[in-house]
This record gives C-alpha cells, structure tokens and sequence, in this order.
C-alpha cells in the first residue's frame, strides 16, 4: 500500500490599537491593520515529472492533501473626553489563499503511457477563515466636530482540486505535445470538499456637545471557493483512455459571507449625519468529472459504472445600521447595503473536450 499525505496550514492575526483618555484641543488618532495568510498543499502518489514516461502501478494508494487557514485583523480608535475637533478613522484588512491539490498518479509532462490496476482513494478539502474588525469612537466631544470613519474589508480564496489520474497539463507551450495513453483497472475515488468563512465589520461612533458629529462605516466581505474532482484527466494533446472499474467523484463547495456597518451620531446643539455601507458577495463553485479528455483529439473507452456528484452551498448577508440623533438641530443617516451570491455545481460523467 502507499499512503500520502500532505497538510499544510497558516495563521496570521494583526491588531492596531490607538487609545487617547484625554484630550484638551484637537484629537486626530488612527489604526490600520493588515493581515494576510497563504497555505498551499500538494499530494502525489506518482509522479512522472518531465519526459516520457512508462508508468505501472498496482495495489492499494492513499493520497490526500488539506489546507487550514486563518486571517484576522482589528483595528480600533477611541477618545474618552475631547475639548476640540476631533478625527477618529480605524482601517482594517485580511485575506486569505488556501489551495489543496492531491493526484494518485501524475504522468507530468511529455507523452506518457500509464497502466493501473491500483485502487486509488484520492481526497482533498481546504478551509480559510477570514475575519476584518474595525472601530472608530470619538467619545465625549464638549465643543467641535467629532467624526468617525471605520473600514472593515474581508477576502477569501479558496480551491481544493482531486485527480486520480493524470496524463498531463492542460495546457502546452508552442511545439510542444503530450500524447498520452492511460489504461486503468484499478477503482478510483476521489472527493473534494472546500469551506470558507468571511466576516467583515465596521464600526463608527461619534458624539459631540456642541458642533457637528459625523459617523461612516464601510464594510466588504467577498469569497470565491472551488471544489473540483476528475477520476481520470487526459490533459492537453492526443490522448488514449480506457477505463474497465468503477470511478467515484464527489464534490462539495460551501461558503458563508458576512458584512456588517454600524454608524451612529449624537448632537446636542449642531448637526449629525451617519452613513454606514456594506457588500458581501460570494461565488461558489462545484466540479465533479469521471473522465475527461481535455484539449485534442480523444479516444475515451469506459465499460464501468463512473458516479458524479457536484454540490455548491452558499450563504450571503449585508446588513448596514445606521443612526444620527440630534436634540437642537439637524439631523441625516444613509445606509445601503447589497449581497449577491452565484452558485454553481456542475457534474459530468465523461467529457471528451475540445
């Protein structure tokens, strides 16, 4: 038996801190944060490499490859007595890259002749959790201005791809060819799975005796997410397949956006204005493929049963709340927010491509 396994995993946090107890003229205090977090693991249980190659494989192959990743970022600002203008703006950003990719045999590049009677159990998932948190307090203001801007910003990236066999790439440079011949005997299986979680939030408050106080919170939170199995991939060029056992692919693709703004601003003699926006958006993909011939002139041969299942999840909410109160003066507030998801699960038995 080959067992193969390949994990990879990354966490990443920033914080921004600016605290001012006291301040008896002007207050202009700020916070950026910024986080990024990438992981990336790659599983074979044969590799051909460059040239071509002879490849024959029996017996029992476990080959899996998994990415973990997290990202957080916080920023805040805060005044807790001012007697003057005063600015409060916080900023925050995290995003993350997770990639899984696991291949029981890889021909690799050139044209290659592969025969397999070996069981193959393929699995892949990939995870990122994402997360940008942003505050802006003026605190107490006697007299002046006071305004708050918060920005909050959230991006995933996520793919896990499963191949229990593989010819060659899908694509080929000028002159170049990848004629391949595949003969499998073998059962193969393979499930991917991908699951990501992207949350954005902005806060903004401002208050003020006398003056004018204004609050603005932007929020955006975006993820994209592919799940993609193929029981056996030709890949670029002229290629030969023929399949006698059982193929298994399932595919499984989930992710959950979240955007959230909250403005508020309070005047007891002058004016307040609020604004709060927030996005999410989330595209969400599911592949499952028993055979495909990819680019060139195929013969593809099957005379087993190939299963095929492909699910796309997605869940997307933006939600934007704002206020602005005013007891002698006058008072505006906006607020917009928009949530839009495409989901997509695409499920092939054989494919013969282009």
């Amino acid at each position: 038996d080959v067992l193969v396994k390949s994990h990879a995993m990354s966490t990443t946090l920033s914080k921004a801190e600016n605290y001012n107890l006291l301040s008896l003229g002007s207050a202009y205090q700020s916070a950026d944060a910024n986080s990024s977090s990438t992981a990336e693991a790659i599983a074979r249980g044969i590799d051909g490499g460059t040239g071509g190659d002879i490849i024959t494989a029996a017996g029992n192959y476990h080959i899996s490859a998994d990415t973990l990743v997290e990202s957080t970022s916080r920023s805040s600002t805060a005044t807790g007595f001012a007697a003057g203008e005063n600015v409060q703006e916080s900023q925050s950003q995290a995003g993350t890259v997770s990639d899984a990719l696991a291949i029981g045999i890889d021909g690799g590049e050139g044209s290659d002749t592969i025969t397999s009677t070996a069981n193959l159990t393929v699995t892949t998932f990939s995870n990122a959790d994402t997360e940008a948190t942003s505050s802006s307090n003026t605190g107490f203001n006697i007299a002046g201005s006071s305004s708050a801007e918060s920005v909050a910003g959230a991006t995933s990236n996520v793919i896990a791809r499963g191949i229990g066999i593989r010819g060659g790439e899908s694509l080929l440079d000028v002159d170049e060819s990848d004629v391949d011949v595949i003969t499998n005997e073998g059962t193969i299986s393979v499930t991917t799975s991908v699951t990501a979680a992207t949350d954005s939030k902005s806060t903004a408050d401002s208050i003020t005796f006398i003056g004018k106080a204004e609050g603005t919170a932007v929020s955006d939170a975006s993820a994209t997410v592919l799940a993609n199995g193929t029981g056996i991939d030709g890949g670029a060029d002229d290629d030969t397949i023929t399949s006698n056992n059982t193929i298994s692919v399932t595919t499984t693709a989930n992710a959950a956006v979240k955007s959230t703004s909250n403005a508020d601003s309070y005047a007891t003699f002058g004016g307040a204005s609020s604004m709060g926006v927030s996005d999410a958006s989330a595209n969400v993909l599911a592949e499952a493929m028993g055979i495909s011939g990819g680019a060139g002139n195929d013969v593809i041969t099957s005379s087993a049963l190939i299963g095929v299942e492909a699910q796309s999840v997605g869940s997307v909410e933006a939600t934007s709340n704002v206020n602005a109160n005013v007891t002698f003066g006058g008072a505006s507030s906006e607020a917009a927010s928009d949530a839009s998801v495409v989901k997509k699960g695409s499920a092939t038995g054989i494919d013969g491509g282009e």
